[in-house]
């Protein structure tokens, strides 16, 4: 019996949203008395610079993967179906990001077990030995707590934890081998493509951009406004679909969630999806000039006016302090 975790690797580190895993994982630990799991998926380079001792798991499996090859859903897929299969943990924790969410489902699927996305709660009851999984219903207009059978698999929506690792020296570290596929069995065609990894969940100040800005020359007006202030820019799924910023700028349920220390929103109306996606950062600025816009409601400061005249007063005031 274990607690497996699913870690993901970006430049030499564990990712933020993997320790929020770990720390679940942690919890469950306590509570259930079974150790924790980490598997991670890499190349040898990747996996020298961890620090394991402290992710808080009892022990961390390595699958070891060719410096030469991309990752490929496929492959990954089934070296989880090899770990499954061997090592036969009680709870599967995958993160929120769109990785996580991608192999959850498909992975139980795969080994006949139960899967369930964008948790934002697992407990265990020891008097009834059950599980309690709490995730949103109905557009997160609700949250509902559902009872879960062994073995689950789940992935947590990301930024409902903070992060707290245990140091641990007895670590156990079990190498393992990928199952690789040939590529050409998947990969019908390959794009290269500029990648921002973790630019968004990371960010500690975001301007997103809602179908309001009107175009990509509002994009441009906004991105100076990011660049002068040292954040980084976003955008709703509209944004996304009519092709002014590239999908891995997306912030919403089905893109990026993300909890900065302010994020500025400029024309977004405020739909249930896209308010999934920021409702925990620490400081919300939203200027919509619709007074009626729902995302007013999640703001800490609303402005109802054109943005034009706001992003160019607020670089106008940034320049002068430059």
């Amino acid at each position: 019996m274990a607690i497996g975790v699913f870690g993901e690797i970006v430049k030499g580190k564990l990712t933020k949203i993997t320790l929020e895993a770990l720390t679940k994982a942690m919890c469950l630990k306590q509570q259930m008395n079974i150790p924790i799991e980490l598997i991670l998926i890499g190349e040898e380079e990747e996996f020298s610079s961890i620090d394991y001792e402290n992710c808080g798991s009892d022990s961390v499996i390595l699958y070891k993967k060719s410096p030469t090859k991309d990752y490929i859903t496929e492959e990954c897929l089934a070296t989880l179906v090899t770990y499954y299969e061997k090592y036969k943990p009680e709870i599967m924790i995958f993160t929120g990001g769109i990785r996580g969410i991608e192999l959850a489902p498909r992975l139980a699927y795969r080994v006949n077990s139960k899967a369930m996305v964008d948790c934002t709660d697992i407990m265990y009851y020891k008097k009834s030995d059950e599980i309690c999984i709490t995730k949103p219903i109905y557009g997160s207009n609700v949250y509902g707590e559902f009872i879960a059978e062994y073995p689950l698999i789940i992935a947590l929506r990301p930024h409902q934890y903070s992060i707290k690792i245990e140091k641990k020296t007895d670590i156990s570290v079990i190498n393992e081998s990928v199952q690789e596929l040939i590529e050409t069995d998947w990969i019908m065609h390959k794009k290269l493509v500029q990648t921002t990894a973790n630019e968004l969940e990371d960010a500690k100040i975001l301007v997103v951009c809602g179908r309001g800005v009107g175009g990509k020359q509002g994009i441009k007006k906004a991105e100076v406004i990011a660049s002068e202030l040292g954040g980084v820019i976003g955008g709703t799924k509209k944004v996304i679909d009519n092709g002014w910023l590239p999908i891995d700028k997306m912030i919403g349920q089905t893109g990026k969630i993300v909890s900065p220390e302010l994020c500025i929103v400029i024309g977004a109306s405020g739909a249930t999806p896209f308010i999934n996606g920021i409702q925990t950062s620490k400081k919300i600025i939203a200027i919509n000039k619709d007074e009626d816009a729902r995302v007013f409601e999640y703001a800490d400061i609303g402005i109802i006016e054109d943005y034009n005249p706001i992003l160019s007063l607020i670089e106008e005031i940034l320049k002068s302090r430059a």
